[in-house]
């Protein structure tokens, strides 16, 4: 089944984005995917939720399908672990949005998406580290900062392999002002980070690479 097709692709949404040289490929849905194209394990937890849940993680079956079909991968979503090292999922607002890469040197990716709301400038200092809060970002004139980065440092964080160590303030953007650019895991130095952000369907979208580090010349 061509699931890239079934996943009603969002137009606002780009097919592809480079991040420092790695392609990314995005899909978008905002159609819940049907369930017959599920199999029993993934019928099974998709009957046990309800409404809108239901509804969410369809959509999220829907693009996970369609990246793995794409990377050659079983479509099984039940034996899907993240963080993936090909491969991750957002979705928030009725739409839901997978990214992947096969990019050699990649070693984990990460996307988040947010629609436009307040975020309270008491909560920048549990995702932003000090350094990013005496960039002065506070409610009242970036309000709309604070959501963009809290997509960087989602996706961020979701492109790590072994995150549970971790939690958003741990990463630090290069310079929080930039919409891509490099970051830093702050307790593992030698992560190589990089992200993009873009503004679509009414919100932020943030896509994240974690790049393998160089051989150094022996």
């Amino acid at each position: 089944m061509n699931y890239a097709s079934a996943a009603s692709l969002h137009a606002a949404v780009p097919a592809e984005v480079n991040v420092e040289g790695a392609a990314v490929t995005l899909y978008a849905a905002a159609e819940p995917a049907a369930l017959d194209v599920l199999v029993p394990a993934e019928r099974e937890v998709a009957q046990r939720l309800g409404g809108g849940a239901r509804a969410e993680f369809l959509r999220g079956r829907a693009v996970l399908k369609a990246c793995l079909g794409a990377l050659g991968l079983s479509t099984d979503t039940s034996m899907l672990n993240m963080p993936h090292r090909n491969l991750s999922l957002t979705h928030a607002a009725g739409v839901a949005v997978a990214a992947f890469t096969a990019a050699n040197n990649v070693i984990g990716v990460g996307v988040d998406y947010e629609p436009h709301g307040p975020v309270a400038g008491r909560l920048a200092r549990f995702f932003l580290t000090d350094r990013e809060l005496t960039s002065h970002i506070d409610e009242q004139q970036h309000g709309d900062q604070l959501l963009r980065l809290w997509t960087v440092k989602e996706a961020l964080f979701k492109a790590t392999p072994e995150n549970e160590k971790f939690t958003v303030r741990d990463y630090e953007c290069h310079d929080v002002w930039n919409w891509q650019g490099g970051a830093s895991l702050l307790p593992r130095p030698n992560v190589l980070l990089r992200y993009v952000t873009m503004a679509v369907m009414g919100g932020y979208l943030s896509v994240a690479v974690a790049v393998a580090s160089p051989h150094k010349p022996s």
